[in-house]
């Protein structure tokens, strides 16, 4: 098993305290699974499990990585309703414009699975990038 397989695994265990060891030894953070083809990020992000999603990102895991779908890191935090998982994503400047296979947003994505204010939440975060650019 690789080192990446092996940091993979260990992020679906919310084992945060290997994470950096193995990241260290050479384990990539934005490989990405055979099985599915999500990074551990992404996975992290569906689960909604905020301290790998954390231990991930500050160590070069790439929130902007299309994976299936072509659903990015936000669109499965979304997908999952995980409030803090996205306002951690945002606050780490993901890119809440992304749009799907399907052209759909990340809040998009959160309003079709019923998270509605998480939608209106993501997009005050669009709005307030567009206002940084008029």
């Amino acid at each position: 098993m690789s080192i990446s397989e092996q940091l993979y695994n260990a992020c679906e265990k919310s084992d945060v305290k290997i994470i950096p060891t193995l990241i260290v030894k050479g384990g990539d953070p934005n490989w990405k699974n055979p099985d599915g083809g999500l990074t551990a990020l992404q996975s992290s992000c569906l689960r909604g499990d905020l301290d790998v999603v954390s231990a991930l990102t500050s160590r070069g895991g790439f929130p902007d990585l299309v994976g299936p779908n072509g659903y990015v890191a936000l669109h499965f935090a979304a997908k999952g309703g995980h409030q803090p998982v996205v306002e951690y994503l945002l606050l780490r400047e993901a890119n809440c414009l992304a749009v799907d296979d399907e052209g759909k947003s990340p809040s998009d994505v959160a309003r079709d699975a019923g998270f509605i204010e998480l939608a209106k939440y993501i997009s005050e975060g669009i709005f307030f990038i567009n206002s940084l650019f008029l």
